[in-house]
């Protein structure tokens, strides 16, 4: 998803686009900044393998598993967006089949 998200970025210039997507940027509103250094603090490279053999453990889902997924994907999320090169897609407009 963060991969692709390099596209979107660049289809869709919009300047909160990152922020919506949970990718950490300077450019983030403040309570984004805060909220992206601290998620950066407790799931990172270190701890999000332990965590997921811990979750893969559980056989049990709850609204710390669910959490805890979310932030897992925020995490590669990230990490594909920061690996993918910037690439210039173009737009392709395209129009609905006409109906016969």
């Amino acid at each position: 998803m963060g991969r692709g998200l390099r596209d979107l970025q660049a289809l869709i210039p919009e300047p909160d686009l990152l922020e919506r997507y949970g990718v950490f940027t300077f450019h983030n509103s403040r309570p984004a900044l805060l909220r992206g250094l601290v998620r950066k603090a407790v799931f990172n490279r270190v701890t999000i393998p332990r965590l997921q053999r811990q979750l893969a453990r559980r056989d049990r889902h709850n609204r710390v598993v669910e959490w805890s997924y979310w932030k897992i994907l925020l995490h590669y999320t990230e990490r594909g967006y920061r690996e993918q090169p910037p690439r210039r897609p173009i737009s392709v407009p395209t129009l609905p089949e006409p109906t016969t």
